[in-house]
């Protein structure tokens, strides 16, 4: 009887949820303004991001985690583990507390996911830093969030690590390994080297391992305890589209379900991946998955056609970073013949997935760069003034939910310029329908090829013809230097004003002779 009982109450609660859902579908369709929210059929995770290592070593521990092709390097979950955990302790032992910065500036390696797990577990908050920034750019990233560790490659093709750290630090070969000491950088105390040759003033990475003892392992065991899904995990700086770079304070939270809900809009729930990660990892991406932005597709159609290799064991294809045409799409899907195409939207600042398409998608909803949002995310258009538009007004991206970070580190005005009292974040991305490719991007300021000492300007769209915004450090950036677009219609330079016509490239030969090329178009 009792069984009976209970389940006649559970086919009640059942048809109830199901007539909610019901309605709750009804209202989404009958509203009449630019308002979204994305409901899911899986639940937001609790989980930290030390967590997540724990339990995919407890349930597939012997299958592979990362394998480094250029380092010879594989790894399965149990060992990436219990390395993780080693590197964790060590850098407990050598002083490292809950909510320090450590900053690692490095090309893709095994040591990267390695540093990230660590310093999750440990309670400190991973600051990503380009390595192709110059010593200028290091340097005031690393003073900016006040990181008190930093994990640094040596050498790179032509650029030095360590001679950029002397040109900032010139003491630093004088030091004693720990115990930094800088006028310019008060905080920082270690540099950890990825090396296999020993830097005077530093630490190897292979020493903090080393360095893990009894009594760091029992403080760590206490500081896991500890960590929160809210609490931050990860400070991305943005590319410095709107002035000075900024660093963008994302959490666990926010980290771990962008993974959860992305894996399962990807259909990763569905079979096991090899994911070729040839994104750089610093960034907010035989392998059966590739992501990567427009450029590198353009790149792997170029190698595929020259016969450079084979790619037959690709099955999908992911694109992001920046808007791509509906041309380069089918050429990815004719030539390069991955079956299952998708394309994403985001920001750095929403951890970073807004929209994207799904697994299984209509190839024209691919092509055309039409997305679904998300789930448990809200997004709304509104205008100049803050207000709702109604369903076909065009004005401005608003994104709110579990993706939103946190804001800016130190930074309280530039944080309040894009995130609300309500939380609402501002992403400046102009729209006429909450699900469409974004029509423009205006940044309200710019510095000539991302140096954040230059003075800003601010373009007005009323007073000229013309809009000025990044191309993307992934995209068109050489190693060294960023590149930057110009909007002018018709590609007419007379309009574009005369202190920026000598940065210009030259349009009709395509040569590179400036930071600045002119564009008809406008890319997200």
């Amino acid at each position: 009887m009792n069984c009976y009982r209970a389940g006649k109450s559970f086919l009640r609660c059942f048809k109830l949820h199901h007539l909610n859902t019901r309605f709750i579908s009804e209202i989404q369709k009958k509203i009449t303004n630019s308002y979204y929210f994305m409901y899911g059929d899986a639940m937001l995770s609790s989980s930290r991001i030390g967590q997540i290592i724990d339990n995919s070593a407890d349930q597939c521990g012997d299958s592979p985690a990362v394998v480094s092709v250029h380092q010879n390097i594989s790894k399965t979950y149990s060992e990436l583990r219990n390395e993780a955990e080693r590197l964790a302790s060590g850098l407990i032992s050598i002083g490292l507390r809950k909510g320090d910065r450590i900053a690692i500036c490095s090309p893709n390696c095994y040591e990267w996911p390695l540093t990230q797990f660590a310093a999750a577990k440990a309670g400190l908050i991973l600051v990503n830093i380009n390595p192709a920034s110059q010593p200028m750019e290091l340097e005031y990233c690393l003073k900016k969030v006040g990181c008190k560790a930093l994990v640094m490659w040596d050498v790179l093709k032509t650029q030095d690590y360590y001679k950029i750290l002397c040109d900032i630090i010139p003491d630093l070969p004088k030091s004693r390994p720990g115990g930094l000491k800088n006028s310019k950088l008060p905080n920082l105390e270690h540099i950890i080297m990825i090396s296999e040759t020993k830097k005077d003033g530093t630490l190897s990475l292979k020493d903090v391992l080393d360095s893990a003892n009894k009594e760091s392992d029992v403080k760590l065991s206490e500081v896991e305890k500890l960590v929160q899904f809210d609490d931050p995990a990860n400070i991305q700086f943005t590319s410095g589209t709107t002035g000075t770079p900024k660093g963008a304070v994302l959490t666990h939270h926010n980290l771990v379900n962008n993974a959860l809900l992305s894996g399962r809009r990807f259909g990763f729930n569905l079979y096991k991946p090899v994911v070729c990660c040839h994104l750089p990892l610093f960034h907010s991406f035989g392998c059966s998955v590739v992501f990567g932005t427009p450029t590198m597709y353009v790149d792997m159609i170029r190698h595929f056609k020259a016969g450079e290799f084979n790619i037959g064991s690709l099955k999908q294809g992911i694109i992001g970073g920046a808007a791509a045409n509906a041309s380069l799409v089918k050429d990815i899907r004719e030539i390069l013949d991955i079956p299952h195409l998708m394309v994403g939207y985001g920001a750095t600042e929403t951890s970073p997935a807004v929209s994207s398409t799904r697994f299984v998608e209509d190839f024209e909803n691919v092509m055309n760069g039409v997305m679904q949002l998300v789930e448990y995310a809200e997004v709304k258009i509104v205008d100049s003034k803050g207000q709702l538009l109604p369903v076909k007004g065009q004005g401005e991206l608003c994104v709110r939910g579990h993706n939103t970070f946190l804001g800016y580190w130190d930074d309280e005005e530039k944080t309040a310029e894009v995130l609300d009292k309500t939380h609402w974040y501002h992403t400046g991305a102009r729209l006429t329908s909450c699900l469409a490719r974004t029509a423009d991007r205006t940044p309200k300021t710019f510095a000539l090829q991302g140096d954040p000492s230059r003075s800003t300007h601010t373009p007005s769209s009323k007073r000229s013809p013309y809009i000025v915004y990044p191309a993307g450090r992934d995209i068109t950036r050489n190693d060294l230097a960023h590149s930057w677009r110009i909007f002018s219609p018709n590609r007419d330079i007379e309009k574009i004003p005369a202190p920026l016509r000598s940065h210009i490239s030259s349009p009709r030969s395509g040569v590179q002779t400036g930071p600045l090329s002119v564009i008809s178009y406008l890319p997200l």
